[in-house]
């Protein structure tokens, strides 16, 4: 999840990691490179949902044409049938950047 500055006193939810970025120096944009780097590389390929959604969410990204629409429907389709836990963990930082930025 996604924390501004401004949220910083709530408790954040779930498991994870904190890593702390200055808005004025890291864009939404960088950070979803990285991320979809990441995921493209640690996927294992296994499941469709997990390949091709963390695949598409790259396109996406890196082409800076990023369709809300088919975002939210790639998340949902993680979320919801990809095999094991990497693939559902793709959508918490994607859909948080978004419902923030």
């Amino acid at each position: 999840e996604i924390l501004l500055s401004n949220e910083l006193s709530q408790t954040a939810k779930g498991a994870g990691a904190l890593i702390v970025f200055d808005k004025k120096k890291t864009s939404p944009d960088f950070l979803m490179k990285k991320w979809a780097d990441f995921f493209l590389q640690e996927s294992c390929g296994k499941c469709v949902p997990c390949r091709e959604g963390v695949y598409r969410i790259a396109e996406m990204v890196k082409s800076e044409k990023i369709d809300k629409k088919t975002m939210e429907d790639i998340l949902f389709v993680l979320e919801n049938t990809s095999l094991c836990g990497f693939g559902k963990c793709v959508v918490a930082p994607f859909r948080s950047l978004m419902e923030k930025f």
